[in-house]
């Protein structure tokens, strides 16, 4: 228990959450990280999403954006009634550390995702698409390494590609395609229908990649 009410300080979270986007082997494979070939050009998760993935999310959110942003209230989800109690986990008074870093208790981190709407989903995926890239090129030095958790320098690929990250601009020559998450076109439907219905089906995310020009069209 212990292990997890700690695990979201700021140097965990960069190890953890961040390197674990993303596998060297499956860099140098072609495969984007943690996925598996379907065909030529596409590829899905070779496990479904769980627990553990999306808290990983809603750390590095409650670190950039602050505990009581409308970011991060906006991720978290609503389990009331599954496993772990999260009522006042936005209370400064609440002494239960657990209720501001964890959704569901630590035994459960590994199960399949649950309890998360379609627009939860939508910005997941999105979040993990970014990271993935984010440490793609950082491992191939073609972005500077900050380690500051500040909003005003916190990186998207549109933002990057765009050049209007940190001023930073992008050699497109040196630049590998763009590892791209989406999410499975039936659980889109499914839960199309009711925006605030939950997933209760285990998920894997089909991968592909994206051309970096593709993004600078207007």
């Amino acid at each position: 228990m212990r292990f997890f009410n700690f695990l979201l300080s700021s140097f965990l979270l960069t190890q953890i959450g961040l390197q674990s986007c993303v596998n060297s082997r499956s860099l140098s494979n072609g495969l984007p990280p943690g996925c598996e070939r379907i065909n030529d050009s596409l590829w899905v998760d070779k496990q479904a999403l769980q627990n553990l993935d999306y808290w990983e999310y809603l750390g590095w959110t409650q670190r950039f954006y602050g505990l009581h942003s409308e970011e991060f209230k906006s991720a978290f989800p609503d389990t009331t009634g599954h496993g772990e109690t999260v009522r006042g986990f936005l209370s400064d008074s609440d002494p239960v550390l657990q209720h501001k870093t964890y959704f569901v208790p630590p035994g459960r981190m590994q199960e399949p995702l649950q309890h998360v709407t379609l627009t939860q989903l939508e910005a997941y995926v999105a979040w993990r698409s970014d990271r993935v890239y984010e440490n793609m090129l950082r491992e191939k030095k073609l972005l500077p390494l900050s380690s500051k958790a500040e909003t005003a320098i916190i990186f998207t690929t549109k933002n990057y590609l765009s050049g209007s990250y940190a001023a930073f601009k992008p050699n497109f020559k040196k630049l590998p395609p763009v590892p791209v998450y989406t999410l499975p076109s039936d659980v889109r439907q499914a839960l199309s229908k009711n925006r605030v219905a939950k997933v209760d089906e285990p998920i894997r995310c089909i991968c592909s990649y994206a051309a970096p020009q593709a993004y600078t069209k207007k």
